[in-house]
């Protein structure tokens, strides 16, 4: 994978503005929609009780908004450097899946380290049977 880019000024200005100045994590990442073969380069971004998906640019377009709720399950693979989110929708029925790369497994694991930090933050002593799922392959 090619270098990426930084994150530019525009595109902190509205990370900042949809994390109301709590980011607890933010980096450029390759996105692909769960069965897409083309990835795409985003930002993701991690706050209190949300994440973000940005598309780069001057502004970083908004593309997906979840709360951490919504995470029905995490899966990590070292292998491939990749974490798959499968997400929550409004119907029941269907989830949203997609897979974040990124350069190195240090990178990953720090995406994973702050997702699950914000996630126990917010979800403390809550039942077990409606947290999400956590799938990583142990070294």
């Amino acid at each position: 994978m090619s270098l990426k880019k930084p994150i530019t000024e525009g595109e902190q200005t509205t990370i900042s503005t949809l994390c109301n100045e709590l980011i607890n994590y933010q980096g450029v990442i390759d996105y692909c929609r769960k069965g897409a073969l083309k990835t795409e380069e985003r930002i993701f971004a991690l706050g209190r009780y949300r994440f973000f998906l940005l598309r780069r640019g001057k502004s970083g377009k908004l593309m997906r908004d979840h709360h951490l709720y919504q995470i029905e399950e995490l899966q990590m693979l070292e292998s491939e450097n990749k974490m798959v989110i499968r997400t929550k929708t409004d119907d029941p029925k269907q989830t949203l899946t997609f897979e974040l790369i990124t350069d190195g497994l240090n990178s990953l694991k720090s995406i994973l380290q702050a997702i699950r930090l914000a996630y126990t933050k917010i979800s403390k002593g809550f039942p077990e049977v409606g947290k999400m799922k956590l799938n990583v392959a142990q070294a």
